[in-house]
């Protein structure tokens, strides 16, 4: 369980707002930062598997876009062209409009966060509450945009995973990226040196899967014991 003074920073940092509703939870949140493409989602599921909570920002928004206020609201800004014929968002479509170095969709991308990140927020609020009401002792929470989304006041750790620009390469290709694409997600996004600031704690992700995982490991039993 947190100590107390990490239950007191965490009412101080709550203060702020964020997706906790100003309410202080009894128990470690940990929220993983990094470059796209990086392994964060790797990490929280070996996190996972050690009987850590799991909430994954990505599926969220996948549960935000099914619901009809989302899908009014894009479909008055984009028209049918992102919905396919049963009703629901074409994502690839969706992220079409969005991924371009150019004003207009930069004024897209605003646009479809404006929409998203309150929702997504609340969805996150919600399990934030249901698993302190289950005495969840260690929640790790895996979003992109932590930083930008204020998420981190509500984290007692941050975990950055550092992984190279050629290891990602190589990976983006099980995502079907190019290369160009990659570029244009980590520069919507806050720098890598930035994000470094925030961490507490710093992965490396550059040396396979076994070394990551006795990081994790390690930290873990630091954190549980």
């Amino acid at each position: 369980m947190p100590t107390a003074a990490r239950r007191s920073d965490k009412r101080e940092r709550a203060a702020h707002g964020t997706i906790s509703d100003q309410t202080s939870y009894n128990m470690i949140v940990i929220g993983i930062i990094g470059p796209p493409a990086g392994g964060k989602s790797t990490v929280a599921r070996a996190l996972a598997e050690q009987g850590a909570a799991w909430i994954n920002a990505d599926r969220l928004a996948h549960a935000a876009l099914r619901m009809g206020r989302v899908k009014n609201k894009l479909r008055e800004h984009f028209g049918d062209s992102i919905f396919n014929t049963a009703g629901a968002v074409q994502r690839p479509a969706l992220a079409a409009k969005v991924f371009g170095d150019d004003p207009t969709s930069r004024r897209q991308l605003e646009y479809i966060e404006s929409v998203l990140h309150p929702v997504v927020g609340q969805l996150a609020a919600r399990k934030l509450q249901r698993l302190a009401a289950q005495q969840q002792s260690v929640v790790v929470i895996d979003a992109p945009l932590l930083i930008e989304a204020n998420w981190h006041f509500q984290c007692d750790e941050i975990w950055y995973v550092d992984s190279p620009w050629e290891q990602r390469i190589q990976w983006i290709a099980k995502r079907s990226w190019t290369p160009e694409q990659l570029r244009q997600r980590e520069a919507r996004q806050l720098s890598l040196a930035e994000k470094r600031r925030y961490a507490t704690r710093i992965l490396d992700n550059s040396q396979g899967p076994p070394h990551t995982r006795r990081q994790i490991l390690a930290l873990w039993r630091q954190l549980t014991k």
